[in-house]
């Protein structure tokens, strides 16, 4: 096997991920004089999972007034009454500085994203009615890439897999990273460090990019820094069937009536009706709040397993007419993305005459977001020097559930991140040499590279989807955490018998899919160890065998690595401006049911 070849590059900041967190991030640093890398797994600008959004975006109806300019905005939704939303749909785990960090800095940061917008010729519909821009994910990843076009200086590594952050000392200063088709390595060296590489996708079917596997959670895990929150995740409507429709998000969008005026009555295999107790069947489909609705009663009123189908949409109350009509008025809506007939790909004609046919569609819950991830304050750092997280790498905004847009999210914490950033490097300087931790991540990728192991990586990845299908879903209880716990014990011993049967360097499957799988290893034991400890039902995480919202556990749990296991840890959450509730609720439908009244 020929000797590694190490291509070396120094910047003031490194921004790693290629949607629009790292982007606007880098965006940030260099409008402050910094000289900025940004290094993406996929291409930059055409990757990551803002480009399977498929509703919308917004942020408080008076910064969209004052800010944006949209004089149709109801400027009574205010920044304060968009932090008090989110800190009540978080069950009161949102910490209140990040919260607030989130309503103030996404405004100045989605009104330079709508002028890239503009300048790629994207169109952003604004709906006053709702408070906000309707888009499609093609849409956003042309902004973002627009965005890219438009930072000048930027040096851009597309289709290169980070591997691990250097350190010098206890300073994070930069990263090696695979560059997946020439087979080289990149060493960044860099006075400041972005995570921005999104979230972790656990489960076996998927409605993201299937490289979701935490992979900044795992190098901030390594590099010392906290992760929380890791056992919320959030689950829509994905579809199943027919089988060229599988993985879509057509069925949540479904669910919204402005975008698919066609009501629908939700049964499982057996035909049991799973309808919405009041006051949730007179909550408007588009309040995000429904996601956990519709997840949550679907998941507790049948005994299908949910996350691999049985559940279906049922139709035979309308008339063949009354479909064509409402699915005409879904395609008016997406024809200003997207081919006639066609929504990302999909053949909507096709799905119209399957409903038309047998009046039903079958999905399943599949995992959309996931809340957990690097612990950062209101600046986006890890507490580790030199280190920063910003989008859905990043935790502490959504605490137990998702109330505010992930699009809006992301450009918040990437504006924030890039200024702190530049901040950083002028304070610290540049750090010393890490030439030498550079070849030692170099070194340890290629003793796994001359492995001959008898276990295959990608079997590994399956495994750790499959654990996860089986205890750690959508409804949770002791007996399949522990088995779950079992499992991905047996997996981390197999992560060292991994064998690469091909050596070359270059497009690499197998070496590629065992960095990810042990980055995504380490983010689903972190969150069935979380879910293990948190003896209760908080947002996301529910429990069959602990249904009670209890206030003993009014707290994020965070999992560090010591001396290579992970350990956990308690912080309570930033409650400055809001306090929280003093009393218990039954379940998470008590506690929904009082917010929303």
């Amino acid at each position: 096997m020929s000797e590694p070849v190490i291509r070396k590059y120094t910047c003031d900041v490194l921004c790693i991920g290629g949607s629009g967190a790292a982007v606007s991030a880098a965006h940030m640093a260099s409008a402050a004089g910094k000289s900025v890398i940004l290094m993406s797994k996929g291409k930059a600008g055409r990757s990551g999972n803002a480009i399977m959004v498929g509703g919308g975006f917004g942020i408080d109806g008076y910064s969209s007034r004052h800010v944006l300019g949209e004089l149709e905005a109801d400027e009574t939704y205010t920044p304060d009454r968009l932090m008090e939303r989110i800190v009540k749909y978080s069950f009161y785990l949102s910490d209140q500085r990040l919260a607030r960090q989130f309503v103030t800095d996404a405004a100045p940061m989605v009104k330079v994203f709508l002028q890239w917008a503009k300048a790629a010729g994207q169109t952003m519909l604004f709906s006053p009615k709702g408070g906000l821009y309707a888009v499609s994910g093609n849409c956003i990843g042309r902004t973002i890439a627009q965005g890219i076009k438009e930072i000048p200086g930027l040096t851009t590594f597309s289709d290169v897999m980070a591997v691990d952050l250097v350190k010098d000392g206890d300073r994070v200063a930069g990263v090696i990273g695979l560059d997946i088709y020439k087979g080289e390595y990149i060493h960044v060296e860099a006075g400041a460090t972005i995570l921005a590489t999104g979230g972790y996708q656990p489960y076996t079917l998927k409605n993201t990019i299937s490289e979701t596997t935490g992979d900044g959670m795992g190098m901030a895990l390594r590099a010392g820094a906290k992760v929380a929150d890791m056992e919320f995740l959030l689950y829509i409507p994905t579809a199943m069937e027919p089988e060229f429709l599988r993985g879509s998000i057509i069925p949540y969008l479904f669910t919204i009536p402005i975008f698919m005026p066609l009501s629908f009555r939700v049964v499982d295999g057996s035909g049991g009706e799973l309808p919405l107790r009041p006051p949730f069947d007179k909550v408007p489909g588009s309040n995000k709040a429904m996601k956990l609705i519709y997840s949550s009663f679907w998941s507790l009123g049948t005994d299908a397993d949910v996350m691999r189908g049985g559940l279906y949409y049922d139709y035979s109350d309308h008339t063949d007419e009354e479909i064509i009509r409402a699915f005409d008025h879904f395609l008016a809506h997406y024809g200003h993305w997207h081919p006639k007939g066609k929504y990302n790909g999909y053949d909507m004609i096709a799905l119209r005459d399957e409903l038309l046919r047998t009046k039903r569609l079958q999905f399943a819950l599949g995992n959309e977001y996931s809340n957990g991830g690097v612990v950062v304050d209101e600046t986006m750092s890890s507490g580790v020097p030199g280190l920063y997280a910003a989008g859905e790498t990043a935790s502490g905004v959504f605490g137990a559930f998702r109330a505010g847009d992930g699009l809006a999210e992301m450009l918040a914490h990437g504006y924030r991140a890039g200024i702190s950033a530049a901040e950083y490097v002028e304070r610290a300087g540049m750090p010393g040499s890490t030439d030498l931790a550079a070849r030692q991540v170099v070194n340890e990728v290629e003793a796994v590279l001359k492995r001959q192991g008898s276990c295959r990586s990608e079997t590994l990845l399956r495994e750790i989807n499959r654990c996860a299908d089986e205890g750690f879903g959508v409804i949770r209880n002791e007996a399949g955490l522990e088995k779950a716990a079992l499992a991905l014990d047996g997996i981390a011993r197999k992560l060292d018998r991994v064998g690469i049967p091909d050596q070359d360097r270059r497009y690499n499957l197998d070496l590629c899919h065992y960095l990810e799988a042990r980055n995504l290893l380490l983010c689903v034991t972190a969150g069935v160890m979380a879910a293990r400890e948190r003896r209760e039902s908080r947002g996301t995480h529910v429990r069959s065998d602990y249904s009670a919202v209890d206030q003993a556990f009014l707290c994020r749990i965070c999992l560090q690595l010591d001396g290579g296991r992970l350990v956990t840890s308690r912080i309570r959450p930033d409650l400055s401006e809001l306090p929280p509730p003093g009393r218990n609720y039954s379940d998470i439908h008590a506690y929904l049911a009082e917010i929303m009244a």
